[in-house]
């Protein structure tokens, strides 16, 4: 069952201000033939841009999410059982992502993968990739983004903004947070729009009309 925090924390998270942003390095399979290669290049600039460094996004997802989801197990991990109980995700994370994006330096990079599945699933990420830590009073992240993708829906026709949400909201499973299972509880509740997770998915499509993204645009499920 994953963990929650309240919203208290959620102003802290996506408080980054507007800048030319960071940099980060892409991997896609060899078999991408170009013009998807072209086309999910696009979404993943969407969402680092618009996840980590737009002011209309962050409003958006300050004003929709009301707690966070976490994964225990990676959490505990990486940061041990007091951080969790303290529910510190959020604000360790993001200002050190924020001072990446001030100072121009490289964000986390990404890693997409394929496979084509006929499900209702638009992509996966595991739990644990990406995570932070503080050293002599210098913040820094470790590891990277891991997002694979279901290439059969790309003839479902969505847009690249679409998909940036779909690949936001699996670069955040990579950094830990969670929501609950659709299997176990339903669709509406686990892909609710105050979640997070779902908050984060919905803006990255489209902060200025904001719809249930989330829950038309699943995700996969993880480890």
């Amino acid at each position: 069952m994953p963990y929650f925090t309240r919203p208290t924390l959620v102003a802290l998270l996506f408080a980054l201000p507007v800048h030319a942003g960071s940099s980060y390095k892409e991997t896609y399979p060899d078999v991408m033939p170009d013009n998807v290669k072209e086309f999910f290049q696009k979404a993943v600039s969407k969402a680092y841009t618009r996840l980590f460094n737009d002011e209309g996004v962050q409003t958006c997802i300050r004003k929709n999410a009301k707690l966070d989801y976490v994964d225990p197990k990676t959490v505990k991990e990486h940061h041990g059982q007091t951080f969790l109980d303290e529910g510190k995700l959020f604000k360790v994370q993001m200002p050190i992502f924020q001072a990446y994006v001030k100072s121009g330096e490289d964000l986390p990079p990404i890693t997409i993968t394929q496979k084509s599945e006929d499900s209702f699933a638009y992509a996966w990420g595991n739990y644990g990739l990406v995570h932070t830590s503080e050293a002599k009073g210098k913040l820094y992240w470790h590891g990277g983004f891991e997002v694979e993708i279901n290439i059969a829906k790309i003839v479902d026709g969505a847009t690249s903004d679409v998909w940036a949400g779909v690949i936001a909201h699996e670069m955040l499973h990579n950094m830990m947070h969670a929501h609950l299972d659709a299997t176990k509880v339903g669709l509406e509740k686990a892909y609710a729009n105050d979640i997070l997770i779902n908050a984060a998915q919905n803006c990255v499509t489209n902060a200025k009309d904001v719809r249930d993204y989330a829950s038309s645009y699943r995700c996969g499920g993880r480890k």
